[in-house]
């Protein structure tokens, strides 16, 4: 077997063998009729894998000193034990249940590596659970907000990409990075990796896959990673290990998969193919579920900042510095006092204003309340969570009856099926 290597690919060539061209087209090597070479990009994981699929194919890489591990002693069991893999492991996923201290678990992965490491997460987590996380317990980060520095200016993105630790929505991602490539980062730490579970050419996921593949250390996190299907784990199992299944995501999914329902829209897995599967997913994940961790705390408190649209900005400022806001037909909405302001400023980022008159109908005095719907931040936020959180239930207090209301139809949307339990609610109904 011969093999040359240039700045963008790889090219072997041999003479024909059945089984050798088998393990070429599982890792998606493609074959050019006209050099008569098969070839595959010219990345980290690429020349790793072809070493495992082709011992000695390739020069060997240099031997890394091996550091010593300290395990916290504040760590849950389930903790260290993931840190201990993760110290062995250069790419792991970490499917640990909701609440179980992931974000912990991956900073102490981190200050073990102390390489340059991106953090791809929710928006509504960078500060809400990264920067919490980091200000709790561990100063010494030096972490950077990459989507604020982003929005700021170019300067400050570029200033921020010197930090140890850069912190980034997946949503920004996409847009930036290419020049995220260029930024010398050598980890990817992917808090809730259940986001890249859809794959197509150019999505996120696609460009998410391209990017782990120059990374030295690559750990997921999440505490749902295929909440709807088992083909949801593709694209993560793609990133831990590219030989586990098949590289290319439609010849994987037409191997194990099969057409069902009305008009051959779902695709089902054999039970016994499905097994096969998550032992699969296994040699390169661990899974822990909430109650079967004996020391984890009774209560874990996790907050999630979101952004207001532009328009429900507008609306929410109007309010908080003039006791009024001007709706789109023209529409004055004054609060009284600043008590009054309060109450309003939290019907805007739930995404609706409630206004009530008083109008006279019959000679009698009777209250009018109107509702006009500005937005829907919060909730796709809530949306997202209850994704996140799978296929368990969940208790969602609200506080007013409209938010109850579009939350529930909200859920109807995606197949989830829910109650309202409030004032409004018959006493008979609630005991259904």
């Amino acid at each position: 077997m011969q093999v040359s290597i240039d700045k963008k690919n790889i090219k072997i060539s041999f003479p024909y063998d059945k089984e050798t061209v088998a393990k070429c087209k599982h890792f998606g090597m493609r074959w050019s009729k006209v050099t008569r070479l098969w070839s595959t990009p010219n990345n980290l994981m690429n020349r790793r894998c072809l070493n495992r699929l082709f011992p000695g194919l390739l020069p060997p890489e240099p031997k890394k000193e091996v550091k010593e591990l300290v395990v916290p002693s504040f760590l849950m069991k389930h903790q260290a034990n993931a840190l201990r893999k993760a110290a062995r492991e250069n790419r792991r996923g970490i499917f640990h249940d909701t609440g179980t201290g992931k974000s912990c678990t991956a900073l102490e992965i981190f200050r073990h590596h102390r390489v340059k490491t991106l953090v791809v997460c929710p928006l509504s987590l960078i500060e809400g659970a990264w920067f919490t996380e980091i200000g709790d317990r561990y100063p010494d980060i030096d972490a950077a907000n990459l989507w604020k520095a982003k929005k700021r200016s170019p300067v400050a993105f570029n200033k921020a990409l010197e930090k140890d630790m850069g912190i980034i929505n997946y949503e920004s991602f996409r847009t930036v990075d290419k020049k995220l490539a260029t930024a010398g980062y050598k980890a990817v730490i992917l808090d809730e990796s259940s986001r890249i579970k859809t794959w197509k050419k150019g999505s996120t996921t696609d460009k998410m896959i391209s990017f782990c593949d120059n990374m030295e250390y690559v750990y997921l996190l999440s505490g749902v990673p295929a909440p709807n299907s088992i083909l949801e784990y593709w694209a993560q199992i793609r990133i831990l290990d590219p030989l586990l299944w098949d590289k290319s995501f439609y010849r994987w999914k037409l191997k194990h998969f099969h057409r069902t329902g009305p008009g051959g829209f779902t695709w089902t897995i054999n039970p016994d193919k499905e097994e096969k599967l998550m032992a699969d997913i296994r040699t390169v994940a661990e899974y822990v579920d909430k109650e079967d961790v004996i020391d984890l705390p009774g209560k874990t408190e996790s907050r999630r900042i979101f952004q207001l649209s532009a328009k429900e900005m507008t609306h929410y400022r109007d309010i908080k510095n003039n006791l009024m806001t001007i709706l789109k037909n023209g529409e004055q909405i004054t609060s009284p006092n600043a008590l009054a302001a309060r109450m309003k400023l939290r019907q805007v980022s739930s995404g609706f204003i409630m206004d009530t008159t008083t109008v006279e109908v019959d000679e009698k005095v009777k209250k009018k309340t109107e509702i006009f719907h500005i937005g829907n931040s919060k909730l796709k936020e809530l949306m997202a969570l209850i994704e996140d959180i799978g296929k368990k239930q969940v208790i969602i207090w609200i506080e007013f009856q409209e938010e109850a209301n579009l939350i529930k139809e909200a859920l109807a949307k995606k197949g989830y099926d829910s109650g309202i339990l409030n004032g409004t609610v018959p006493e008979s109904q609630k005991q259904i």
